[in-house]
C-alpha cells in the first residue's frame, strides 16, 4: 500500500544483513498488488504475487511479461481455484476461437 515506504524498509532490510551477518539473505516481496512491481523490483530478489480478482488477471499478465523481459528468476505466483480456472476458461477460448475462426 506504500511503495516507498517499503522500498526504505527492503534497503534497511539488507543493509542489516549485511551489517549482522556478512552477506545479503534473499529478500522477497509477497504482494497483490503487481503495478508496483517495475518501480519497485530492484529492491527484491524475487516476488510472490497472488491475483484476488478477475480484475488482477490482466495485472498478471502484465507483471508475467515484465519479469519475462527482466530476466527476473525468482517470479512466482499463487492463484486461488477461481482465478486458475478462470485463466483456464480464457486459454481454452482463445485457443477455440484461432482453431474455428469464431
Amino acid at each position: 500500500m506504500f511503495p516507498e515506504k517499503l522500498a526504505n524498509l527492503a534497503e534497511s532490510i539488507k543493509t542489516v544483513q549485511k551489517l549482522a551477518y556478512g552477506n545479503k539473505g534473499k529478500l522477497f516481496l509477497y504482494t497483490a498488488l503487481a503495478d508496483m512491481l517495475p518501480d519497485y523490483i530492484r529492491y527484491f530478489d524475487g516476488v510472490v504475487y497472488t491475483p484476488h480478482s478477475v480484475n488482477d488477471v490482466h495485472s498478471l499478465l502484465k507483471a508475467n511479461n515484465f519479469c519475462w523481459t527482466t530476466k527476473m528468476n525468482l517470479w512466482k505466483v499463487n492463484l486461488f481455484d477461481s482465478i486458475f480456472f478462470l485463466i483456464l476458461k480464457s486459454i481454452f477460448l482463445i485457443t477455440q476461437t484461432f482453431r474455428y475462426g469464431k
